[in-house]
């Protein structure tokens, strides 16, 4: 958080809180992706499923978009 805050004409302080931070975050990010593939690898979709899941709510699926659009209107 303190590499946040700008001085005039960068000064020697605060830009070396960025050389601990960015590498973790890279490494982070990297840990993260390879979780993402490793779980989405398999994935197959199944559209004739889905519909089914879908009609099988008759349409109270998507029910919760209209509520919090009518919810500014005539509140909770």
């Amino acid at each position: 958080m303190d590499a946040m805050i700008a001085d005039h004409e960068r000064s020697t302080g605060p830009w070396e809180i960025e050389w601990i931070v960015l590498p973790e975050s890279f490494c982070l990010l990297a840990g993260a992706l390879k979780q993402a593939r490793f779980l989405l690898s398999g994935l197959e979709v199944d559209a004739a499923r889905m519909r089914d899941n879908i009609d099988m709510t008759g349409g109270l699926v998507m029910s919760e978009a209209v509520m919090m659009g009518l919810g500014a209107y005539i509140g909770r």
